[in-house]
């Protein structure tokens, strides 16, 4: 089984380096990439290609205010999308997670979390390392036991 990626960043050098790592797992396929969230979008209307994840990093998905974010999984539902971020912010990740955004890793994760994070992307729709999982439990009602709410706000909900 083969996973199809799509990269995009504004770091021409970033992105070839990322396309040549991930070949070099195997078992995956870079037939394209882009500068930012807008020449992706004018990608996958022409249907050129339709990647199985989508990795994109935060600068390039900050520059449009997330707008192609929402656009692309309202399209192309299928399409997982990961963004990589500099820092571990709990904001990005709660608004990452807020658009529905498929996982977070940081750009300088080492090759085998790389890899495991796109497989998971694959398999399970989903990759958020721990602290990002941390922070989603806050914002996730579904994510918090019954048992760490107080009585009184148990009765309330």
């Amino acid at each position: 089984m083969s996973i199809t990626l799509v990269l995009v960043d504004d770091q021409v050098l970033f992105r070839k380096g990322l396309k040549e790592l991930i070949l070099s797992f195997g078992g995956m396929t870079v037939p394209a990439d882009a500068d930012n969230s807008e020449e992706l979008a004018a990608m996958l209307s022409k249907k050129t290609v339709m990647p199985d994840v989508c990795i994109i990093s935060s600068p390039a998905f900050m520059k449009h205010n997330s707008r192609d974010i929402r656009e692309m999984k309202r399209k192309y539902d299928k399409t997982k999308i990961l963004v990589l971020g500099a820092y571990p912010e709990e904001f990005a990740v709660t608004s990452l997670y807020s658009l529905k955004v498929n996982g977070f890793m940081l750009r300088n994760s080492k090759p085998a979390e790389r890899k495991k994070a796109i497989i998971d992307m694959q398999r399970r729709g989903r990759y958020w390392p721990g602290f990002a999982r941390e922070v989603i439990k806050t914002i996730d009602p579904e994510n918090i036991p019954v048992s760490d709410i107080k009585p009184r706000h148990q009765k309330f909900l």
